[in-house]
């Protein structure tokens, strides 16, 4: 019966750690579920819907991209200043347009889509920090952040894009060789350049610092030049 107490204390202290794991995750999705029901409460009370001027420039590129014209908008200023066209980031627009074909409607595709961008915030912040990611979790509660989520805003997208793109980095960095982890930082890199046009700085740092590290390294890592080569390439080609 001796024998066999260190056992059955491991085996209690695994079913302990699994039980920790198992309400993080819980409290984790209860929390994610409250703040989802909040965000689409809050805006379909809200009078103007959580729609601005900018926001209704992002729902009526998606409706032309959906009715297959192009992301070009006449602007306001076009009487004034004798400018026939603005090119607006595809990012944002495109992704309400793909959502669009589910919805039937631009202004709910929108909210979906900062739904599903904080979702994979959540999830980053938890492969990150694992079982302690709960004590990170009130970062998406705080007030600004519920805000910028509950408009048609282009931030949230942003923001997990950014963070998808310093995890691949990271990856890459630690000595990863594989194809699927360039393929996305490649994806993410793209994408943030084309959600907010400032998202192109983001793969032109890397780039400066890829070839100063190589100078002093004289190694040069293609896993990370060159998809942050090819976001760069094809930002301008968009241009």
């Amino acid at each position: 019966m001796e024998q066999l107490k260190p056992h059955f204390k491991s085996l209690v202290e695994y079913l302990n750690s699994r039980k920790i794991i198992v309400v993080t995750y819980i409290t984790a999705i209860v929390t994610f579920l409250i703040l989802v029901s909040w965000i689409f409460f809050k805006s379909y009370r809200h009078t103007q819907g959580y729609v601005t001027s900018d926001s209704s420039y992002y729902l009526l590129i998606s409706q032309s991209i959906s009715s297959g014209m192009s992301n070009y908008l006449s602007h306001s200023l076009v009487k004034v200043l004798q400018q026939e066209f603005v090119l607006w980031p595809i990012g944002y627009p495109m992704g309400i347009s793909l959502l669009t074909t589910i919805t039937d409607n631009p202004w709910l595709a929108s909210k979906l889509l900062n739904v599903f961008a904080l979702l994979g915030i959540a999830v980053i912040f938890s492969l990150l920090w694992k079982n302690n990611f709960l004590f990170f979790l009130p970062v998406l509660l705080f007030s600004p952040m519920v805000e910028m989520v509950s408009y048609t805003w282009s931030e949230t997208m942003f923001l997990f894009f950014i963070l998808l793109a310093l995890c691949c980095y990271r990856k890459l960095s630690e000595g990863s060789s594989k194809l699927a982890v360039s393929l996305l930082f490649l994806i993410a890199l793209t994408i943030v350049s084309h959600t907010r046009y400032v998202g192109v700085f983001l793969p032109m740092l890397i780039i400066l610092l890829e070839v100063i590290r190589s100078i002093k390294t004289r190694k040069m890592r293609y896993s990370i030049l060159f998809p942050a080569l090819v976001a760069v390439g094809v930002f301008f080609g968009y241009l």
